[in-house]
């Protein structure tokens, strides 16, 4: 729960900083929900294992719309992977969005981001927990509900890398690929 908390309040100062250096006063505070795939890589003395379990994830977001229809994102993400046993990975990370207005109510968006990821690791490692990073793109819509609600439809594409942990006999080398598509509500100040 600690966590949760010092996430939600670097969150917090993040978008309190990026409205301070871009002088803009509208900003949000969100929450996405989305179901996925992904693809896991474990590689052991050059032989690679691949296993695709399903994902379920919510993440909170504070985020600023700055000019050009550019805005960044702060964004705090709780994933449970669904192996033999399920697994979670924390994510705290930064995204930026590029957006088309297609007419006052609805808007197509890109995305890039980059985050660091934790995760506690079960089974058969020796690490108890590992640390890695990811890169991820995605598109979708927003759809202006009212003057300060929005809705986000998307689909993101995700690449992390764990890097090594050890298994005790040898190191196993973790990567994954992750194809998550989301809902998700703004709140706009």
């Amino acid at each position: 729960m600690r966590k949760r908390v010092v996430g939600a309040l670097i969150l917090l100062v993040l978008g309190e900083l990026s409205l301070e250096a871009y002088g803009k006063k509208e900003w949000y505070i969100g929450a996405d929900f989305s179901v996925g795939r992904t693809q896991t890589t474990f590689v052991v003395d050059d032989s690679s294992i691949v296993e695709k379990p399903r994902t379920q994830m919510g993440m909170i977001k504070v985020g600023a719309q700055l000019p050009r229809h550019l805005r960044v994102q702060a964004i705090l993400r709780d994933e449970k992977i669904f192996w033999k046993r399920t697994e979670k990975i924390y994510t705290l990370g930064v995204e930026m969005l590029k957006s088309l207005q297609l007419s006052k109510a609805a808007e197509i968006f890109l995305k890039v981001g980059v985050g660091a990821e934790h995760t506690k690791l079960h089974g058969d490692f020796e690490t108890t927990s590992t640390f890695g990073i990811s890169a991820t793109v995605g598109a979708g819509v927003m759809i202006r509900v009212s003057e300060h609600i929005e809705m986000d439809l998307g689909l993101d594409i995700e690449k992390r890398s764990f890097g090594s942990v050890d298994s005790g006999e040898t190191t196993v080398d973790l990567s994954d690929r992750l194809f998550r598509e989301y809902v998700g509500f703004n709140y706009r100040f």
